[in-house]
């Protein structure tokens, strides 16, 4: 009773804290799937709205600070963001420490990291997600969307639960957090002043399944989750000629594509380093060629800024 009645005066909080902005839950929920959800899509937007609506139900804590990292995201510019932000980071930090781990939690934290890069602040940013990528290890969501749910051991009679001790949507918003914490490390540590420091975060093997587009994440898809799993997970994330690749899919393969640059830096041989270069550049060039072809045969020009963006940080590296 006391941890509902702690949860229940959280969640109040966080309710009031939105109301002193001015805005309302559903423009802000709405606006967020509109716009970051499409580039990062962590959370299941059926999830969301029925945690949201579930009458006589207190959300969980995690979903409590996650509604309020949400809603600092995609807050208006009247706003007192770096108020709501400090705010923010205590709330996730206390139910960080109260609680155990949890995936909303983690998602609360990628969110507030990328919240910082797009204030301009790389080096916090970069600070932030490798706590949160610390915070993912610990809550386990990595070993089984990046070592075993591999293109030759997924099929349609695989059976998903088999794989994660993770319901279907639980584990598609665990690899798709995942994947956006790897992501935006990259995307982030191209922008540090200080590029000894190391990656938390690995990409196994050309092998690993691309993650869920956002588009596969709709009201009503809830109990069809598991087989969208089996479909969408087709594709590895090297197969970068396959035109089946969505915007968040594509961010995926640019994040893999950079790890091999960074790889390629480390071979002592400079005779095999610059042959090594010289495969990549090939490679690189195809990649952005055809992410050109679907920013303008889809007419989703947004959708792509980030892969494309990525791509070319991994051009030019020094030698």
């Amino acid at each position: 009773m006391a941890a509902d009645g702690a949860e229940a005066n959280l969640y109040r909080q966080v309710l009031q804290l939105i109301h002193q902005t001015g805005q309302l839950v559903d423009d802000l929920s709405a606006r967020y799937f509109q716009g970051l959800h499409r580039y990062l899509p962590l959370c299941s937007r059926s999830n969301f709205y029925g945690n949201l609506i579930t009458l006589g139900a207190i959300p969980s804590a995690g979903f409590s600070v996650l509604l309020l990292t949400i809603c600092l995201t995609a807050s208006a510019a009247h706003v007192d963001r770096q108020s709501l932000r400090r705010t923010t980071n205590s709330l996730v930090a206390l139910v960080q420490e109260s609680h155990p781990v949890s995936i909303p939690v983690i998602q609360s934290r990628l969110l507030l990291a990328v919240y910082d890069y797009t204030q301009g602040r790389p080096e916090d940013a970069f600070q932030a997600i490798s706590g949160c990528a610390r915070m993912a290890y610990a809550a386990r969501i990595h070993p089984h969307f990046l070592h075993n749910r591999q293109k030759d051991t997924v099929s349609p009679g695989t059976d998903i639960k088999a794989c994660s001790d993770l319901d279907g949507p639980q584990a598609t918003e665990a690899a798709n957090t995942w994947w956006g914490i790897i992501i935006c490390e990259r995307a982030f540590f191209c922008e540090v002043a200080v590029s000894e420091q190391p990656l938390l975060t690995t990409i196994p093997n050309g092998d690993v399944l691309l993650p869920i587009e956002p588009d596969t994440l709709q009201p009503g898809e809830c109990l069809r989750q598991d087989v969208m799993l089996i479909h969408e997970a087709s594709i590895a994330v090297s197969c970068i000629d396959s035109f089946d690749v969505g915007g968040f899919g594509r961010s995926a393969q640019a994040a893999w594509l950079l790890d091999q640059v960074f790889k390629a830096l480390e071979i002592p041989s400079l005779h095999t380093r610059l042959s090594q270069f010289q495969v990549l550049d090939n490679t690189i060039q195809t990649f952005l060629g055809t992410l050109m072809h679907q920013c303008y045969a889809n007419e989703k020009l947004t959708d792509f800024c980030q892969p494309i963006a990525i791509t070319i940080r991994s051009v030019g590296p020094p030698i």
